[in-house]
């Protein structure tokens, strides 16, 4: 991406659900999670199978495993733009090794190119809120800003986001031993919902458990609208895995009660998909 002024290339990690065409459209270079589900191997890429890492994780008693981008893939890409200055998003640094691995590439790279601006951008988030932090930092870039200004606001930005999600199943908690076999399946076959986000430092904490998917959702939406503020000149990013009408009915709720800028609704990529589990919402702004 060029400006004005000064030349910019973003690179993230899949850890974001940023779309097609906003990848084209801001000239982002994505760096792909390796999805291990089942028996079966994913590279997160833009024509990722989510379909079939969903039935694959339904289909084994396994849990999903993940492997970040390994620190050469970031340093590749670096290398290949050309560019004087260069940030990199990734997921949160809590639930990932991405970001250490960014690190580790971009002290490399600086040892053989001292000169130029290497930023690594920890999202503090994954999903829809590493997309909404990516997509305010292509916003910020393409005004011309200089580099230190926008390190400076996206930083602040990610730091003050929010980011929750809406399980419809709670079986790959279980699988990956995070809830207890007897408690999951209570949870299951009572219908809870269970509410979680982050606590702002990019770790995940819960916010309650509903009855129900409606009942979920609308008080995910209600406490969206009491938190909002200004929320005329904010974003919003819902993601979701598989159910698109889920999105659409809380992003109504949210619209009823509060108005945005833009709402944005797109499906998880490969690896929000294996850990939103099918009919998981997520929600950043």
């Amino acid at each position: 991406m060029k400006t004005d002024s000064i030349d910019i290339k973003i690179i993230a990690d899949t850890g974001g659900d940023f779309t097609d065409d906003l990848v084209k459209e801001y000239d982002v270079n994505l760096i792909p999670f390796t999805i291990e589900a089942g028996d079966d191997t994913f590279l997160d890429t833009d024509d990722v199978d989510t379909e079939a890492i969903m039935r694959s994780m339904e289909n084994s008693p396994n849990p999903v495993r993940t492997a970040c981008p390994a620190p050469g893939k970031f340093l590749k890409a670096m290398k290949d733009s050309l560019a004087n200055n260069i940030f990199i998003v990734t997921i949160s640094g809590k639930l990932s090794g991405s970001f250490e691995s960014a690190n580790a590439a971009k002290k490399q790279f600086l040892e053989e190119f001292p000169d130029k601006k290497v930023e690594i951008i920890d999202s503090m988030s994954a999903s829809a809120g590493e997309a909404l932090v990516l997509y305010k930092l292509c916003k910020e870039v393409s005004k011309g800003m200089d580099f230190d200004t926008v390190t400076k606001a996206i930083n602040e930005f990610a730091s003050n986001m929010k980011t929750y999600f809406v399980l419809d199943s709670v079986d790959s908690l279980m699988k990956n031993g995070r809830l207890s076999r007897v408690k999951g399946t209570l949870v299951n076959v009572l219908g809870i919902k269970p509410l979680l986000g982050s606590n702002g430092e990019g770790e995940i904490v819960s916010y309650g458990g509903y009855r129900g998917s409606k009942r979920a959702l609308k008080q995910l939406a209600d406490r969206i609208c009491g938190e909002a503020k200004e929320s005329k000149n904010k974003e919003i990013f819902i993601s979701y895995a598989g159910d698109e009408e889920r999105a659409r009915k809380l992003a109504e709720l949210i619209s009823e009660c509060s108005e945005w800028s833009e709402i944005r609704v797109q499906h998880t990529r490969g690896l929000s998909t294996a850990y939103a589990q099918r009919g998981g919402v997520v929600v950043s702004y």
